[in-house]
């Protein structure tokens, strides 16, 4: 679902990064960071720690 004030997915898109980057200068505690499972040659996308299911964080992501 698009927000009216922005024209676009890539406008929501670009703002969710920029939001996920300043939480990453300002406050690295709140976002999620690769685990001992993870592989050092795979790619990852940083995520609030709230929009991830302690139970099933693996497989199901629950958005916020």
């Amino acid at each position: 679902m698009l927000d009216a004030r922005l024209a676009t997915q890539d406008h929501i898109d670009a703002l969710t990064c920029a939001l996920i980057a300043k939480l990453f200068a300002l406050k690295p505690q709140c976002l999620t960071v690769p685990d001992d499972y993870t592989s050092q040659s795979e790619g990852w996308i940083f995520v609030p720690n709230d929009c991830l299911n302690d139970a099933d964080k693996r497989t199901k992501f629950l958005l916020s």
